[in-house]
């Protein structure tokens, strides 16, 4: 390895941070994007390929083909010694397990550059997109000239052919680095300190890229899904928690020093708007699955002001009028509470330990009860339980009435058991006069009292409820 020729590239080799920076202003080409896509893969570690430039130089860097290269690399050729004073994996802090903050290196800028940009994003101080999914093209002549029709056609296209060049860098350069963190040598080779700081290094570009419209919203949603998946994890924990209590707190002190607690709860909150209206359900479900682990048991502190900087940045990206605090915490309990059929009948037959597939929900139209040739009129959507051994009691069906509550909004519920011979037992409950009612088949009458029900709430709506709370506690 040529030492004096390496140094002196990095020397005089734009800053990754300055592009970044120039990349997400409104004046920015697209020969920008192209000169940062190319720095940042000569800059930063990314996957084994990475490993396998440096190894593999001869005066400098090497350059990376992003569709070429194999992620593939033999790491008992690979002298660890010599890597790990490499500049390129030194602005890490080390490899391996050691932790230390190189403050004046490019990794280090650029979250510095990040963070700063977000915080002026949310804060109304930096220009801001719309999340549409429509490009908006400005094709009007430029002072002393003129342009016809066909020329602003013509315009036109070369402007929206940029953009998709553009899109299409973000893109494999996103694809390449996802596919580089959740390589598992890599992880092991490189160590905590260069995955930590590659996942807020890619946190805040897929945010970026949504807040400037710079990738397609579907895209970036599926992407931080992924992300976050390996990070955090849904119902087990992923990469974050595979460590000691010390370095998990090297981690977090690093993680609140760059906002991460804002920059979650902003992202949750636009990805779930974006999963809701856009209707993508299995984006969705996946990212709720990893919103309810986040609330539930909360690795790090959300605290006072992430609130705020939620409905700022909604506001700013033109999401609604205004965007107030009350309507943030609408949208994260929508995201966690939701729940297509099939996924909540197979919850409710998991935690209740009923039979696989034992659960449905149907349109009754009129139901005749086995018993006394009672008929229950009325149209209603209801959760139809079928059992063949063992029946629910009354307590247990109210508790899952709750749960369907929770799921959603119905001005009358209603819940209906069954067995081979039919409907065994019917519980129903209408909103307006909070009238419950349980029929049975071995009860004489109905069972009908007057209570106000609510929806059984679970760990993670308590928390985001807290969120609340905590901003009105600061003030």
């Amino acid at each position: 390895m040529n030492r004096v020729a390496m140094e002196q590239f990095i020397r005089t080799r734009p800053s990754p941070a300055g592009l970044f920076e120039r990349v997400l202003s409104a004046e920015s080409e697209a020969s920008d994007t192209k000169e940062l896509i190319n720095v940042l893969m000569d800059t930063l570690m990314i996957d084994p390929l990475s490993i396998k430039q440096i190894c593999a130089t001869r005066g400098g860097e090497g350059k990376t083909n992003l569709e070429d290269e194999e992620l593939h690399i033999d790491y008992e050729e690979v002298d660890f010694e010599a890597l790990k004073r490499h500049p390129r994996i030194s602005q890490y802090g080390g490899i391996r397990g050691t932790w230390t903050h190189v403050e004046h290196s490019d990794i280090y800028m650029l979250l510095e550059v990040m963070s700063s940009q977000f915080k002026e994003f949310i804060t109304g101080h930096a220009p801001g997109g719309l999340i549409t999914g429509l490009e908006v093209i400005d094709v009007d002549p430029q002072p002393g000239e003129e342009l016809d029709e066909k020329e602003k056609e013509q315009r036109e296209i070369r402007q929206i052919s940029e953009k998709e060049k553009e899109r299409k860098r973000f893109k494999r350069f996103v694809q390449r680095f996802l596919q580089g963190i959740r390589n598992r040598d890599f992880q092991v080779h490189m160590g905590h300190t260069v995955v930590d700081k590659n996942y807020l290094f890619l946190s805040y570009f897929l945010v970026h890229l949504l807040m400037r419209e710079k990738a397609d919203n579907d895209f970036v949603l599926a992407s931080l899904v992924n992300l976050w998946e390996f990070f955090w994890g849904g119902d087990e924990g992923g990469y974050y928690y595979q460590r000691g209590a010390s370095e998990k707190e090297q981690f977090l002190d690093l993680f609140n020093k760059f906002l991460g607690p804002v920059l979650t709860l902003v992202s949750l909150f636009l990805c779930g708007f974006i999963a809701r209206t856009w209707e993508l359900d299995d984006e969705r479900s996946s990212l709720r699955d990893i919103a309810r682990a986040l609330f539930a048991k909360p690795p790090f502190s959300f605290g006072a002001g992430v609130l705020e900087a939620a409905s700022s940045a909604a506001s700013q990206m033109q999401l609604d009028s205004e965007m107030s605090s009350a309507a943030v915490i609408a949208e994260l309990l929508c995201l966690a509470g939701f729940e297509t059929d099939k996924e909540f009948c197979r919850r409710i037959e998991s935690e209740h330990a009923f039979q696989k597939d034992s659960c449905r929900f149907t349109i009754d139209k009129g139901i005749m009860m086995p018993f006394e040739g009672k008929i229950i009129k009325g149209k209603s959507r209801t959760l139809l339980i079928r059992f063949e051994d063992m029946k629910p009691d009354k307590q247990t069906l109210v508790q899952i009435l709750q749960k369907v509550m929770r799921k959603e909004k119905l001005p009358y519920y209603r819940i209906r058991i069954t067995d081979n011979r039919g409907t065994f037992a019917l519980l129903t409950y209408e909103g307006a006069d909070s009238r419950l009612v349980y029929i049975q088949e071995d009860i004489e009458k109905p069972d009908q009292e007057y209570v106000v029900l609510r929806p059984l709430l679970e760990p993670w709506d308590r928390s985001i409820m807290s969120l609340e709370l905590a901003e009105r506690t600061a003030l």
